[in-house]
């Protein structure tokens, strides 16, 4: 007597086949996603590895170089030179150069003395510049050469806090007096002026340098190629 097979077996058997072939691929993937898992990993950890010894590289090579020292640490807060040699090396690095070193930095300036305010009073003196034309810089080598305060028409907090403690001082205690007005009403506040003139092109790049980084820093290089600093540059360059 033959056995008589059931209609639904070869059904389930083929299910079954199925389904061991989604768990097979479900698994498959499951490995697969594993080993990019563990090679990202490895990856990132390498990449790690090799920033965490280009810092160490670049701590080393910044530690010959000591700051400015001025009197009353005025030279290590307004210039930081450790992070200024920092920037320089990476810039070099990104744009694929071969300056890598650091600019040759005197490790000491002798100045006179603590700059402080005049006494008695003088005459208002204003220190009048387009901005970007070095009015700051002036400002601290007059400090430093005669040991008296510089002041300004504005409060900027950050001059304030690093190495100009006159800033927002207009008066005759101070030396000279920083301001980028005009006007004949400007005129009528001092008693003389010193007049700062720069190439208008530097005066441009030095204000959007400024503006991107602050008064001790630089603009990235892509900033100059994109948005206001292209529109800025070039504008000047067909203009001149």
């Amino acid at each position: 007597m033959t056995e008589k097979r059931h209609p639904l077996s070869s059904t389930s058997k083929h299910f079954r086949r199925v389904l061991y072939g989604l768990i097979g691929v479900v698994l498959s993937s499951y490995v697969v996603l594993f080993i990019l898992v563990v090679s990202r990993h490895i990856d990132q950890s390498a990449q790690n590895e090799v920033r965490r010894a280009l810092t160490e590289e670049s701590k080393q090579k910044t530690k010959a170089l000591k700051p400015v020292s001025l009197v009353g640490g005025i030279g290590h807060s307004l210039l930081r030179m450790e992070r200024y040699q920092e920037r320089w090396a990476a810039m070099a690095r990104v744009l694929n150069t071969n300056e890598g070193r650091s600019p040759h930095v005197r490790k000491r300036v002798n100045v006179c003395a603590q700059p402080k305010f005049r006494n008695p009073p003088g005459p208002m003196v204003a220190l009048a510049s387009f901005p970007g034309s070095g009015n700051t810089w002036i400002r601290f080598l007059v400090q430093q050469a005669t040991g008296i305060l510089t002041g300004s028409v504005y409060r900027d907090y950050s001059l304030k806090r690093n190495g100009f403690p006159a800033e927002s001082v207009a008066n005759g205690s101070v030396l000279l007096i920083k301001t980028h007005e005009w006007g004949e009403t400007t005129r009528q506040k001092f008693q003389k002026a010193v007049l700062l003139i720069r190439d208008p092109f530097g005066c441009l790049v030095a204000e959007f340098n400024r503006r991107a980084g602050g008064h001790v820093g630089h603009a990235s290089p892509e900033k100059f190629h994109r948005g206001n600093g292209r529109v800025c540059i070039i504008s000047y360059n067909r203009n001149s």
